[in-house]
C-alpha cells in the first residue's frame, strides 16, 4: 500500500514539474469538488492553460480516508485522473477578457488504488503452556481494489470573477475494477457510486476554483 500511495504522488509531483517547465507562461488554477465527501474522499484539481490557446491539462489528485460497511472495514486509498481539456470557444474566453462563461469538453485517463481492512474470524498461531497451536480467533484481512476509468464530459466555466469561477460537467466513462477479496461474498459493486464497480458509469462534477496565476 504505501509503495502505491508513494508512487501517485510522485507522478503528481513529476506532472505539475513537467508541466512547469515546458512553458512559464502558462495559467495555474487550483479548484475542489465537494461532493466527493459522499465516497468520503478529498479532491483537489491543478490546472494548466496554455497561454493563447484552446488547451489545457487538468491533474486531479484524489484521496480517500473513512469507513465502510457501517464501520466495520477502513479505508485508505489515493487516485490520479489526467484530462485533456479543449475550449469550444477560446476567442471569448473571460480568461482572454471578454466574457464570463467557457465552454469545453474534457477527456482522460484516471487510476484509482483502494484498501479496506477489517476483523474476521481464522486460523491463527497461539501457545498453551510453552507448547504451539493453531486455533480460531480474531485476524486482520485486507482488501485492494485496482482500479482504471476513462471518461468524456462537455462541461462549462463560469466566471464569479476575473479570477474565481465554477466548473460544471456531464458525461460518461468506462471503468474496470481489479478486485483482491479474502472473503466470499459480492462487496464495492452495489452501484456505480461504490469503489470496485466495472462498467459505464455517469459523470457529474461540480468545481469550485481559482485562478492562480
Amino acid at each position: 500500500m504505501n509503495k502505491i500511495i508513494s508512487t501517485i504522488i510522485f507522478a503528481w509531483i513529476c506532472i505539475t514539474q513537467l508541466l512547469h517547465a515546458q512553458d512559464s507562461t502558462r495559467k495555474w488554477s487550483i479548484a475542489i469538488l465537494p461532493q466527493h465527501v459522499i465516497i468520503s474522499g478529498l479532491r483537489l484539481d491543478l490546472e494548466k492553460r496554455f497561454n493563447n490557446s484552446i488547451h489545457a491539462i487538468n491533474i486531479a489528485n484524489q484521496l480517500y480516508l473513512g469507513k465502510k460497511n457501517d464501520g466495520r472495514e477502513d479505508l485508505l486509498g489515493a487516485g490520479i485522473e489526467i484530462s485533456h481539456k479543449v475550449l469550444i470557444d477560446k476567442t471569448k474566453s473571460k480568461v482572454e477578457g471578454s466574457r464570463a462563461v467557457d465552454f469545453f469538453f474534457s477527456y482522460g485517463p484516471a487510476y484509482h488504488y483502494f484498501e479496506f481492512k477489517y476483523n474476521s474470524t481464522g486460523w491463527i498461531n497461539d501457545e498453551i503452556d510453552g507448547t504451539p497451536i493453531i486455533t480460531r480467533g480474531t485476524v486482520v484481512l485486507t482488501d485492494d481494489i485496482h482500479r482504471f476509468s476513462f471518461a468524456f464530459s462537455p462541461g462549462i466555466v463560469a466566471w464569479m470573477s476575473s479570477k474565481a469561477y465554477i466548473e460544471c460537467s456531464i458525461g460518461m466513462g468506462i471503468r474496470y475494477s481489479k478486485i483482491t477479496q479474502r472473503e466470499k461474498g459480492k462487496k464495492y459493486i452495489n452501484s456505480f457510486l461504490d469503489y470496485g464497480y466495472t462498467g459505464l458509469y455517469p459523470v457529474v462534477l461540480v468545481k469550485a476554483g481559482f485562478l492562480l496565476f
